[in-house]
Formats: structure tokens, C-alpha cells, sequence
């Protein structure tokens, strides 16, 4: 019999250190000293206190100003919370922000950082940057401004931060506005693309920017007839790049003026994907019916939209899709007629999801896993988030053996919803532990499989990569039965061998030991 004999060694080093004992005195130092170590109070206290926006470009400014917040307007009273937005889809703005020093000192030079984010993702990143600010003196304000150019319309946020590195106050730091962005304008001087209705012209007898209106009618000194139905249609837009599942008010908005008797109106509807029309809004009764005297007033929409009062008429994601239409449908009956509406300064805006160029998902590297068949590997592999929105990913197994089973966790051994995924924002990672337990018929060796990831809101952005596991031989030791039991007379010593098998898959060793079982008193059992 052979009998292999293993040996295992423990070394064990002791290190010892000397304690070593530093004291900071709280003493404070002179002029001469350290007295970086020592907080000061700087007597400087900035405060972001408002911002406001206007359009660097007299041309965007006369196009974009009525219903945006810029404020005062020249020749026109507007209350200066009536606005639908603040900016323009791909047109520049610029901000003005008023910063405060509410300290005893002069401020210096300081670095204010501005950005804006999307309301509908966790971090969606539109804009950031940081420009100084001039030195402010004590109990003053100053402004600084800044042009920008939105390149996603709807909802967002502006976050002003006052980063002075000497401020006593940091709770006061920040400023933050919401802000919102149009996609579409029309101030009916171009009627180019649109589908205009007998008896609808663009019309100088009121108007706002322009000096032209979309009127209905036959302009301030005439009516329009009985029995009339005339439809001003839009030309067909590609919304399709809406938010799925916008959080905050969407919708257009316009100023009116004229007048018109009872029962008639002029319905705004929307076309839905299917190619029905829908009402959502209406035009009724009179604003004012002396248009002609030269002057004119103006009102639009007032409705509740979740919490807020807004100049708004709301818009249906159903109406939001890639042949977009409106139209204002004016039809009047026989009971009478009136010098009809003006329409001006017509607003959409909704929340633009982000494009595909936002997203980029990235596996990175994992660490080697192996186990033996029926058993459990325990693999980590880090999912990076290049892109710059956030976004969710569902990750999941290809080429997996029928036979084998997985399980995909978080880093703590959680298991991860496969419903709502994995958020991760942009910038970060996350740590995957990918569980594999190979069949019974697993090749011994290295098996390749592949890791896919998903964004959940975008199904198209995937990434792929390539993983091994090694599955591990068996080691499995087997003792021959004998088939004569060993016979050994009185007083003799005696000699019987045990064969020992290897029946597993991998070169091995295997320690035997001797355990006496029944043994007579006065025999002796051993291994030579």
C-alpha cells in the first residue's frame, strides 16, 4: 500500500510597534504659527436671491416674450407671474442672477456654480457651470449673468450655488427656481405648413408681438356669418420624443381677445394616434367686443394641474406622438353672429425624454470564479454608468446550460427586482455578484457564458460581455471492497493490503487513517 503523507507549516510572525503619543494643543497660535488649523469667522455670508431671464436677441425677444417670464414688458400689462415659460428650445437666454453678501467684509472673487437638471429623471444633467463672481461689499448685492441655449424642452430645474470658500453661513448657499422650456411658438405671422380655414387670416385689427393675430372672422368691423364651420389647422409635428410618464403640467396655451354669441365657439382639438380628434379645450362667450376702438383686452386659461394654477390648457400623452396636430375648429348657428376671435402667441411645451446619445452603459471587469458541479460560484462584476442621465438596467444570463441554475444579486446579497432593475446615476457603478451552480453534465474546465444589461428606459441600449466560470474536477476517493477478509493467526503479525481508488476527475492525494473498531484486547492495528 502507498501512503501519502501531507505536512502543513504555520509561520507566525509577531510585529511589535512602539506606541506613539501626539498631543495638538488647542492653544491658539500667533501670527507666526499654523493658524490654518484655526477656524476664522471670514464675515463674509453670500446668498443667491433670484434670477431672472431675458433673450440676448431683440428678434427672440420680440418672437418669445409675451408669455415668458422675462419682466416688465414695454407697452403691454402682463402681472408678472403670468408666463407659461422661461425659455426656448434651442434659442439663447440669459440669466441674470442677483447674489447678496449679507457679512461685514468685502467678499472678493468668488465662484457661483449654475446648472439646471430634467425634472423626470433622478440626475439628468442639462447644463453646468461655474463662473466667478465680481467682490461684493458688505450689506450689497451684485449680479452676474450667464447665456445659455436649452437643448431639451419641459420641465426643469435651476440650482444656483454660491461657492465662496470662506462663508460663515453654508445654509443659505443655494437657489433653486423651476424652469421651463417651449418647444413650439407661433405668433400667426407664417402660416407657411398650416391649413387655413375660410373666413381664419392672419389679422392686424389686435395683436400682441407680431402685429398680426390669428383671426376668425372678417376682422373689428365686420361679423362673421351664421351657420359657419371653419377649422385653422397646424401643420403635422414629430413629438414622439415626449417623457412616457411626465410628472409635472404639459400642455399649450394661448392669449385670445374678440367676442362671439352664444353657441359659438371655437373647439381646440388634438389628434390622437389613431387619427380621431379630441377636444380639449374651448373658446366661448365675449372678451371684447370693441375691438375696433384700438385698444384690446386679452385673457387666456386659468386651470388647476395637479397642485398648481396654471395659464394652461393640459395635453394628454395621447396627443403627443410622431404626427402631432392641432387645431382650432370655429362653428357658429343661425341665432345670431359677432366680429369673432383673435388668437396670439400660441405655446406647446412638453417634457422631451432623453436622446440615446445620453445613454452609456458599461460592463467592466469581474473577478475569476470556479466550483464544482452542484455547487455555488460566487462571481462580481461592476456595471459603470457613462452616460449622463440616470437610468435603471436589468441584467440577465445568456447562454446558460438548461441544467445549470443562476441567480443575479446586489453587492449585499439582495436580490434584485428584475420589475424596476438596478438604478444607477451617471458617473457611478454598481457591483453585480453573479451565483452560477453548473449541472451534473458540465464539462470540467472553463465554460463561457455571456452577461447582457438593459436599459429600462431604453430597451435598445444594451451592452454584452463575454464571462468564464471553471468548473472543478472531482476529488473523489474510493476503497476496494476485499473480497476475503484478512486472517491473522494468535501471537503473529500479519500483512493485508486495501486498495484506494481514485474516481474522481483531477490528479489527487488522499490521507488515510486507521480507526480500530472492535478490535480484541491485546491486538494492535496500524498502517506500515
Amino acid at each position: 500500500m502507498r501512503t501519502y503523507y501531507r505536512a502543513f507549516g504555520i509561520m507566525i510572525i509577531l510585529l511589535t510597534s512602539q506606541s506613539i503619543c501626539i498631543k495638538i494643543s488647542d492653544e491658539v497660535l500667533d501670527d507666526g504659527g499654523l493658524d490654518f488649523f484655526v477656524p476664522k469667522n471670514s464675515g463674509i455670508d453670500i446668498k443667491p436671491n433670484s434670477v431672472s431671464f431675458n433673450y440676448p436677441s431683440s428678434t427672440d425677444q420680440d418672437k418669445y416674450q409675451m408669455f415668458s417670464s422675462n419682466y416688465p414688458i414695454q407697452n403691454f400689462n402682463k402681472p408678472a407671474d403670468l408666463f407659461v415659460i422661461d425659455a426656448m428650445l434651442g434659442v439663447e437666454i440669459r440669466m441674470t442672477i442677483e447674489l447678496e453678501n449679507t457679512g461685514s467684509n468685502s467678499s472678493g472673487l468668488f465662484p457661483v456654480r449654475i446648472s439646471v437638471e430634467h425634472d423626470e429623471y433622478a440626475k439628468f444633467e442639462l447644463m453646468s457651470t461655474t463662473i466667478n463672481s465680481p467682490s461684493i461689499n458688505p450689506g450689497s448685492t451684485g449680479t452676474i449673468q450667464y447665456t445659455w441655449t436649452p437643448t431639451y424642452s419641459g420641465n426643469h430645474s435651476l440650482i444656483i450655488e454660491a461657492q465662496h470658500p470662506t462663508d460663515i453661513n453654508s445654509a443659505n448657499d443655494f437657489y433653486y427656481r423651476h424652469m421651463t422650456v417651449g418647444k413650439v411658438y407661433h405668433n400667426c405671422d407664417d402660416f407657411t405648413s398650416w391649413s387655413v380655414g375660410s373666413s381664419w387670416s392672419s389679422n392686424a385689427d389686435a395683436s400682441i408681438s407680431k402685429g398680426v393675430s390669428c383671426h376668425i372672422g372678417n376682422g373689428a368691423t365686420s361679423n362673421y356669418g351664421n351657420g359657419i364651420s371653419s377649422i385653422l389647422s397646424t401643420p403635422v409635428w414629430d413629438f414622439s420624443d415626449r417623457h412616457p410618464n411626465p410628472s409635472r403640467a404639459v400642455g399649450l396655451s394661448l392669449f385670445a381677445t374678440g367676442s362671439a354669441q352664444a353657441g359659438d365657439t371655437v373647439s381646440i382639438q388634438a389628434k390622437k394616434v389613431d387619427g380621431t380628434w379630441n377636444e380639449f379645450g374651448l373658446i366661448s362667450g365675449s372678451i371684447d367686443p370693441t375691438v375696433a376702438d384700438g385698444t384690446s383686452t386679452w385673457t387666456t386659461f386659468t386651470n388647476t394641474i395637479g397642485s398648481h394654477s396654471l395659464p394652461l390648457i393640459g395635453l394628454n400623452s395621447d396627443y403627443l406622438h410622431s404626427t402631432s396636430q392641432f387645431r382650432y375648429v370655429f362653428s357658429s348657428d343661425n341665432s345670431g353672429t359677432d366680429i369673432g376671435y383673435w388668437l396670439d402667441e400660441l405655446v406647446w411645451y412638453y417634457d422631451q425624454k432623453a436622446g440615446l446619445h445620453e445613454y452609456d452603459w458599461r460592463i467592466g471587469t469581474s473577478n475569476q470564479s470556479s466550483t464544482q458541479r452542484g455547487d455555488w460560484s460566487d462571481q462580481s462584476v461592476t456595471i459603470h454608468n457613462d452616460g449622463n442621465v440616470s437610468d435603471r438596467y436589468v441584467p440577465n444570463l445568456n447562454s446558460i446550460p438548461s441544467d445549470w441554475e443562476y441567480t443575479l444579486l446586489h453587492e449585499n446579497g439582495g436580490n434584485i427586482d428584475m420589475n424596476s432593475g438596478v438604478q444607477v446615476l451617471p458617473g457611478e457603478s454598481h457591483n453585480l455578484r453573479i451565483k452560477i451552480k453548473p449541472g451534473p453534465s458540465a464539462s470540467v474546465g472553463l465554460n463561457q457564458y455571456q452577461l447582457q444589461i438593459t436599459s429600462m428606459n431604453e430597451g435598445s441600449i444594451t451592452d454584452f460581455k463575454d464571462l468564464e466560470i471553471t468548473v472543478d474536477p472531482s476529488y473523489i476517493p474510493h476503497i476496494v471492497e476485499q473480497n476475503q477478509p484478512a486472517v491473522c493467526s494468535s501471537g503473529n503479525s500479519c500483512e493485508f493490503f486495501i486498495e484506494v481508488e481514485n474516481i474522481g476527475e483531477g490528479l489527487d492525494s488522499f490521507d488515510i487513517i486507521v480507526t480500530p473498531l472492535n478490535v480484541l484486547e491485546g491486538w494492535t492495528l496500524g498502517l506500515a
